[in-house]
């Protein structure tokens, strides 16, 4: 059996959520593909792992399920995955630590976001979905997404008193100490009302506690935002002790 190899990951990190997938490679043999996945806690090389690694195939019948691979299909799998990693150049394993080490999952959620609402509208047989129309719809989809990588996602916690009155947050990340806000650009809710609504809340969040990082997540997939790269800019820096992040997606 003649195999293509993929690396996906030549070093692991462990994943937010015990039920996401470490994927090692993906091996294609014709029209046959192959994931090859370590266990969701795994760390370091992936080469160390791949005698507790497991193989599985996209399963035809359920979408986004997978069937569970064994016997010498598996092993061949796993030995073909072995030697790839062995073909790796010697660096590759620290320029992956060093990627892993600066790795940081919101950038990625904040980036992928839009993709994500447009690829949860193509369902099976037209079933129901979440369609992101609005503020509400924008802050379901996010918190299911930071479940993958943090376990104690608190949505809404109210923020210090500030200017006599209070505000609520999306969300509370307390382990990494950030809070993520977010915002759908709407006719009547443009640059101009979105800035002011921003400078409002940096200013509330520096109070917090347990925020030390705020990332402002700004979707917009209508346009409504005039120079969303310049509002980013003004905004994304440190405001005192509080380090704030502004992204307008999609880019």
């Amino acid at each position: 059996m003649s195999l293509k190899v993929r690396i996906v990951k030549p070093f692991l990190r462990p994943m937010g959520s015990d039920e996401a997938l470490n994927r090692i490679a993906v091996v294609y043999d014709g029209h046959e593909e192959y994931r090859v996945s370590a266990p969701a806690k795994a760390e370091g090389p992936a080469i160390e792992w791949l005698d507790h690694a497991f193989v599985r195939q996209p399963d035809p019948t359920t979408f986004g399920s997978e069937i569970e691979v064994s016997g010498e299909v598996a092993e061949h799998i796993l030995t073909c995955v072995r030697e790839e990693l062995e073909k790796q150049p010697a660096n590759a394993a620290v320029e992956a630590r060093a990627a892993a080490a600066t790795f940081d999952p919101i950038h990625l959620l904040c980036s992928r976001f839009h993709e994500v609402a447009k690829q949860l509208r193509v369902r099976h047989a037209g079933r129901n979905t979440l369609n992101a129309a609005d503020e509400y719809d924008v802050q379901d989809l996010m918190h299911a997404l930071l479940r993958l990588f943090f376990e104690d996602v608190r949505d809404e916690e109210w923020t210090p008193s500030y200017a006599g009155g209070a505000a609520r947050m999306d969300f509370l990340l307390p382990e990494a100490l950030i809070v993520l806000e977010m915002k759908m650009a709407r006719n009547g809710l443009g640059a101009k009302e979105i800035g002011e609504q921003l400078i409002v809340d940096i200013a509330k969040y520096r109070e917090h506690p347990k925020c030390k990082r705020l990332i402002c997540l700004v979707y917009d997939p209508g346009g409504f935002v005039a120079n969303p790269r310049g509002l980013e800019r003004d905004l994304s820096k440190k405001h005192g002790e509080l380090d704030v992040e502004v992204f307008i997606v999609p880019r």
